[in-house]
């Protein structure tokens, strides 16, 4: 069996369908299947839809405030720094903010443990 090309959506169907089973196009399509086209390599690379526009004054203000409530601010940090649809400034933003608390969340740790330790001797000191 010889296989044709929709004319619509570029599907591969047999020669004798008489609609596309992927759009339903009727098959009107040449019997051979036309030459492939060269892409070049910046054609083929997928763009992501990103909102590339700068942020407003407003849009920094209302996103710290955001980010300011106790849980749903991580949460929001987590899907604004690594959501697909999310503005890059605000996104870059939210991915600075994450690692901003990751490095004091640890240095709060390790002074918690640090002082622990110290006062732990202490008492064992006095007594």
């Amino acid at each position: 069996m010889t296989k044709t090309i929709c004319s619509a959506c570029n599907a591969e169907l047999e020669a004798e369908s008489k609609f596309c089973p992927d759009c339903g196009t009727p098959n009107a399509s040449p019997k051979v299947p036309p030459a492939p086209v060269a892409v070049t390599a910046a054609e083929n690379v997928a763009k992501p839809a990103q909102n590339n526009s700068q942020l407003s004054v407003l849009g920094y203000v209302l996103t710290m405030l955001a980010l300011s409530l106790p849980i749903i601010g991580i949460i929001l940090a987590f899907v604004w720094a690594f959501g697909a649809k999310t503005n890059l400034a605000r996104k870059n933003f939210c991915r600075a903010v994450l690692i901003l608390s990751g490095m004091f969340l640890l240095i709060t740790i390790v002074g918690v443990v640090a002082n622990y330790s110290a006062l732990a001797e202490l008492i064992g000191l006095l007594l």
